[in-house]
């Protein structure tokens, strides 16, 4: 039976949850609690944000210990008086599932505490020689400190295996048994506890991994307090003269790329950072593996290797992008044009006269199109790219941005005129940050 399974699997769970808190946690917390503590001094121990700690942990294996011993005594009560037809054991489930939320704190503290307490026995003789002879015991069954830690962790899942395997026997029986609906209750719980506890795990691989990437990432700091991982992968930006291979990361509020360094493929240097807030993301009609990424100060095209991979992108970006912004990203922004690549045009958009050495092409701030420099003599300021520095125009957008201002020879003197187009000069690539 089911349940015989589930009551044999939790008295194993509760006498391994004794031995971790009397031969183990007890001691340290009893030592700590001395005028000189010697092996208890890593209860003292705390997490970088402050609220987490050794002992705070370790108490928190008695509330398991607990609330575990209680649900082993129901579960054994049900089992000794067991008739496949009439008895019930979803009851019991359902009214400890929200006690379950433990595990959820529990696994949240669980690899600093594990951390903690292996960078402790590096610097403590005596705190080694306790775990040398606490795991010597034969209540240890051979297993460390560690291998206990992280028991409590794998539990919740397990009761979520065994109530499926339950509600399946029980629904074989009848499926007008009353424990049909009740086990599909506690499922409900039990699962809510799961996923809870998973997230726990997936945001604390996912600190783990910022702040990894981070200390091989120049140029910006990417670790931030609230801000975790969403993706990260390789993809070919398209710049203005080829397609270049940059490596993106998608963070809760902004996406980022970078280049390979030279020296290692596992370092970048870091290229730009495009706030969520004022971005958004499109497919691009000319490849089905592309996509146009918007924001104010820039816009690109972006490829994939595949559209799998392509639209896994896009559903990433657009639900970050609701998640920080609440779905309120795009509406009034002007966003920043996308520039043609130079091998798009051989000639002017705009007059059709050849470029050349001395017909160099340019690219027009305000639409991205490439146009020579007699089609592009003005300069002005493109507020939602820039509010400081003036950018060249085209004559087309000028006259639309522009309509009544006075030509370019009237405002400002040669050299302002050059000056600004030795400011253009140092941003006059799109493979610049």
């Amino acid at each position: 039976l089911v349940v015989e399974e589930m009551l044999a699997t939790e008295q194993t769970y509760v006498d391994s949850l004794r031995v971790l808190d009397e031969l183990f946690v007890q001691p340290l917390l009893t030592d700590a609690s001395s005028r000189h503590p010697v092996i208890g001094k890593v209860c003292e121990l705390t997490g970088d944000n402050g609220l987490t700690s050794v002992s705070v942990f370790f108490h928190s294996v008695g509330q398991l210990r607990t609330v575990n011993a209680r649900l082993l005594d129901d579960l054994r009560q049900r089992v000794a008086s067991w008739d496949d037809r009439t008895s019930t054991v979803g009851d019991v489930f359902a009214n400890y599932a929200p006690l379950f939320a433990l595990y959820a704190s529990y696994t949240d503290a669980q690899e600093f505490a594990s951390q903690s307490l292996m960078d402790f026995s590096t610097r403590s003789k005596e705190f080694r020689e306790f775990l040398r002879d606490v795991e010597a015991n034969p209540l240890c069954r051979g297993q460390t400190l560690q291998s206990f830690l992280i028991m409590p962790i794998q539990r919740v899942p397990r009761y979520q295996l065994l109530l499926q395997e339950c509600l399946k026997q029980t629904r074989k029986l009848g499926e007008d048994l009353p424990d049909v609906a009740l086990i599909e209750g506690a499922l409900a719980g039990v699962r809510e506890s799961a996923t809870s506890i998973n997230s726990v795990v997936h945001l604390r691989e996912g600190k783990s991994r910022l702040f990894d990437l981070d200390a091989r990432w120049s140029g910006e700091t990417l670790a931030r307090a609230g801000r975790i991982i969403v993706k990260e992968g390789s993809l070919l930006k398209q710049c203005r003269r080829a397609h270049k291979k940059f490596y993106f990361v998608l963070l809760s509020d902004v996406l980022v790329y970078g280049e390979e360094t030279t020296a290692s493929s596992e370092y970048y240097v870091h290229h730009r950072t495009i706030e969520l807030a004022r971005c958004k993301v499109e497919p691009d009609q000319s490849d089905e593996r592309a996509f146009l990424v918007h924001s104010t100060a820039k816009a690109f095209v972006v490829f994939a290797e595949d559209t799998t991979t392509k639209e896994a992108w896009l559903s990433a970006i657009k639900e970050a992008i609701a998640t920080h912004t609440g779905g309120s990203a795009g509406g009034e922004e002007q966003f920043a044009a996308v520039w043609q690549p130079d091998a798009m045009h051989k000639s002017c958009s705009r007059c059709q006269v050849p470029f050349g050495v001395i017909n160099r092409r340019h690219h027009c701030r305000a639409c991205g199109a490439l146009v020579c420099h007699n089609c592009s003599p003005h300069r002005i300021v493109i507020a939602h790219i820039d509010p400081e520095n003036r950018m060249r125009v085209c004559d087309g957008c000028k006259a639309e941005l522009e309509p009544d201002s006075e030509p370019p020879a009237a405002r400002g003197s040669a050299d302002a005129t050059a000056a600004a187009a030795a400011a253009e000069a140092t941003t006059d690539t799109d493979d610049a940050p």
